[in-house]
């Protein structure tokens, strides 16, 4: 039954090695009548335009970059927490900070959705990144300027496409603070019965998920529309150019570049006890109480018809 829980991220994982091999497939095969290749040879001969060596290399990169962070993580990432909590603490003077110890059954939807949104956040860096005119970091093109003035929508597209993966590796290292202090159950305890205003009892890592969700998510899909309905209402491409599936599959792009990070999040969830429980004792040393959140029926109830 633990292993189940790998299911998604392994299903995501088989999906972006196929992604892969289809670019090597399409790489080879000719379009229709001879001629060029059914996709750009760039993606073969550099893929992420800015890191060394062919699609090949990359892909060492591209899956080695993230299990890296994840054992740098495993050393630093309870001086980590403890920074970002500082920041928090900053603006939240006045709430009480506790550990609501947590157990150890975990969904493979959670760990998977986890996968997802960090290439959805991957998406949306890159996106921000291509808008500011440097796409060519990411999409190596032989393109000339009255090509690329032509087509623009498309050649965002695939910068956006390889840069996605790029990110995908890189972000593990921001979001895995949250996720450990998430999974340790650091806990705001913020209760004022002499205030208006509404008792938050919540997880500490929230405070930093939502913002970065919120970003992640609006600057995506804004930045996908207009992509989408700039190649499709620009006549950038032809009917029956395999070059469409570009900015079609930016769509379900998080989804497939959340196999980069199967890997590393299988070897975080093998250390994370050991993990929650130095960083427990670390936050109790430190003045957090050990807290046991009621459940519903637990909590007591004022009648206040009379």
């Amino acid at each position: 039954m633990a292993r189940t829980k790998y299911l998604w991220l392994i299903i995501g994982f088989a999906v972006s090695i196929a992604i892969f091999a289809t670019i090597v497939i399409l790489a080879e095969i000719k379009k229709p009548g001879g001629g060029s290749p059914l996709i750009p040879g760039e993606y073969i001969d550099f893929f992420v335009n800015f890191l060394p060596g062919n699609l090949y290399l990359d892909l060492i990169c591209l899956f080695g970059f993230p299990v890296a962070l994840v054992l740098l993580f495993r050393v630093i990432g309870e001086n980590m927490v403890s920074g970002w909590l500082k920041v928090h603490h900053l603006v939240h003077r006045k709430a009480k900070f506790g550990i609501n110890p947590l157990g150890p059954k975990v969904p493979g939807t959670k760990l998977f959705r986890r996968a997802v949104f960090i290439g959805l956040l991957a998406f949306s860096v890159t996106a921000l990144i291509v808008e500011f005119g440097l796409g060519s970091l990411f999409r190596n093109t032989s393109m000339t300027p009255t090509m690329l003035e032509e087509k623009p929508n498309l050649f965002k597209g695939e910068a956006i496409f390889i840069g996605t993966f790029f990110f995908t590796g890189l972000l593990i290292i921001l979001m895995a603070p949250f996720w450990l202090m998430e999974d340790t159950g650091i806990l705001i305890y913020d209760v004022r019965p002499e205030d208006r205003r509404t008792p938050n009892v919540a997880g500490v890592h929230l405070w930093f998920v939502d913002f970065f969700e919120g970003y992640a998510g609006v600057s995506a899909i804004i930045s996908l529309v207009l992509i989408i309905v700039g190649t499709f209402t620009s006549n950038e491409l032809p009917p029956g150019d395999p070059a469409i599936l570009t900015p079609i599959i930016l769509i379900i792009l998080p989804f497939i570049t959340s196999g980069i990070l199967t890997i590393p999040i299988v070897i975080y969830e093998k250390y994370l006890p050991k993990l929650t429980e130095k960083l427990q004792k670390k936050l109790v040393r430190a003045g957090y109480s050990k807290i046991k959140v009621p459940v519903y029926d637990q909590v007591k109830i004022t009648d206040n018809r009379d």
